[in-house]
């Protein structure tokens, strides 16, 4: 059995990794990204992406920890199931 979508063989934390240093905007006017109302989509400081990367890592790791998501990249919640069993146990009073 193969990945359904090819396109995302990326583990996590590659993903996270290539999307913050996509990001990065060293030395780039931060003043000029604002009035083109793109200082969002980028990263000005090397302290601020560090704290960010560190961040993501700590983020990265509590989702393996509590078991969020499966290696294969499929999301998969725990409380999910148990929560499809509570809806169908209920019984409704006319």
């Amino acid at each position: 059995m193969g990945r359904r979508n090819k396109e995302y063989s990326k583990t996590l934390h590659q993903q996270a990794y290539d999307r913050l240093t996509g990001m990065q905007a060293f030395g780039e006017s931060k003043r000029e990204a604002k009035d083109t109302e793109t200082d969002r989509e980028k990263i000005f400081s090397c302290s601020t992406y560090q704290a960010y990367w560190k961040h993501t890592k700590y983020f990265l790791s509590y989702i393996k920890e509590k078991q969020l998501i499966r290696i294969s990249g499929y999301n998969l919640y725990p409380s999910v199931g148990s929560c499809l069993e509570l809806n169908n146990s209920r019984t409704t009073v006319p």
